[in-house]
């Protein structure tokens, strides 16, 4: 009797589907990695776009300055980059004049809040930041220099993703001024001035000239997903914006 011919059934082996379970990892791996560095280039591309308008609203805002009929007179519009490196956040600002209109000797001089009856210092020519952010308006009235919040005062910040810098090398020049952390654009000129995190000048002589090589403010954004360096330079005076790409 002829017994009916076996089926004979294909199958893989567990070693098989192992090594394509391997395979299929690795190649998930490399996908989502590919998929996290584009969206990193393009949301870091996006909040260099943001920072550039936001550079160029608050020059544009210090050329065509708009204040209260119950502020005093304001030096200028500005950015704070102080706590850039902390977490990724930066706001924008205008700066109080310590009196109520145009025409007090320290608004007539190439540095703001500058008397020079006096030599440049940490009380002369300086930011006024010792209560930053206590107020939306130039009050009338307050005899003191202060930054106050601009427009709507909500922080900007870099996402998580990204780590900025403001490099210590900097080639940082002047009396008084070290490492720039502020930007700010003056009332009615439109140009730029650099200052550091206690508010002193950056780029100028106790007498109030300019150092005969200024630096620029440079703000760099590390993005490690993409491999990735921008560096943005704001020029000194002109206000003007460079970005750059690089690989780290």
């Amino acid at each position: 009797m002829n017994l009916p011919a076996r089926r004979k059934y294909k199958a893989y082996t567990l070693l098989e589907l192992l090594i394509v379970l391997a395979i299929f990892l690795i190649l998930s791996t490399i996908g989502m990695s590919a998929f996290n560095g584009f969206r990193d280039t393009i949301t870091l591309n996006e909040e260099i776009d943001e920072l550039k308008q936001n550079i160029r609203s608050a020059q544009r805002a210090s050329l065509f300055l708009e204040r209260q009929t119950t502020e005093r007179w304001i030096y200028g519009i500005g950015l704070d980059f102080s706590q850039i490196e902390n977490n990724g956040s930066y706001r924008m600002f205008k700066w109080c004049a310590p009196f109520n209109e145009f025409g007090d000797i320290r608004s007539k001089q190439n540095v703001p809040n500058y008397n020079p009856s006096l030599q440049l210092s940490t009380t002369n020519g300086n930011l006024g930041i010792s209560t930053p952010y206590s107020s939306t308006i130039c009050e009338q009235g307050l005899g003191l220099s202060e930054i106050v919040r601009y427009g709507s005062g909500i922080d900007n910040a870099f996402g998580i993703n990204f780590r900025p810098i403001i490099p210590d090398n900097n080639g940082v020049t002047g009396d008084i001024g070290n490492v720039p952390a502020y930007v700010l654009f003056e009332s009615v000129s439109g140009k730029a001035f650099f200052y550091d995190i206690q508010g002193n000048i950056i780029n100028y002589r106790n007498n109030g000239d300019m150092v005969a090589s200024p630096v620029n403010f440079v703000l760099q954004i590390e993005s490690p997903n993409t491999g990735r360096l921008k560096t943005i330079t704001i020029f000194n005076i002109s206000g003007k914006i460079k970005v750059e790409d690089r690989k780290l």
